[in-house]
């Protein structure tokens, strides 16, 4: 079967805030999409948009709701950053990657439960399955609007 990609209006601008994390449903995703707007809303030189995120809503470890994770830049070079509000571990928004230790909470438990993998959504590529599973994304005049793939 062939794939197409279709980009999909999942908000307006209006309703983000620096640091806000909106969740969002789409028809067939079963994992909410979280829309990131940064801490620190930087302008990027090519256009006048703030830069935001989309990502999985679920943590590649063990499917947590990382509606309620933290966000935060790391203090070496200013990356965009959540934190998982289960073990801890945080990842870089821009390259889904994991920043610092797997799943470094509670001490000692968090190693071990790090060895425990649940990839939430099949459909998302993961390395290893510690990958965040990120989406493109985009504004238009009011809205924002995420690329999704689909099967012909």
């Amino acid at each position: 079967s062939q794939s197409q990609s279709q980009w999909i209006r999942v908000c307006s601008k209006t309703s983000l805030n620096p640091g806000s994390i909106t969740p969002v449903t789409l028809p067939g995703i079963t994992i909410p999409i979280l829309i990131i707007a940064p801490l620190t809303l930087t302008l990027s030189s090519s256009s006048s948009e703030p830069e935001l995120y989309a990502i999985s809503g679920g943590c590649p470890h063990l499917g947590s709701d990382l509606s309620l994770g933290q966000l935060s830049k790391t203090t070496d070079n200013n990356t965009n950053c959540i934190t998982c509000p289960m073990h801890r571990t945080t990842f870089d928004l821009d390259t889904g990657e994991v920043v610092g230790p797997w799943c470094p909470y509670p001490p000692v438990l968090g190693s071990f439960a790090g060895l425990i993998t649940k990839n939430p959504n099949p459909n998302f590529t993961q390395g290893e399955g510690k990958t965040l599973g990120r989406f493109e994304v985009k504004t238009g005049w009011k809205d924002v609007f995420v690329r999704i793939q689909s099967d012909l």
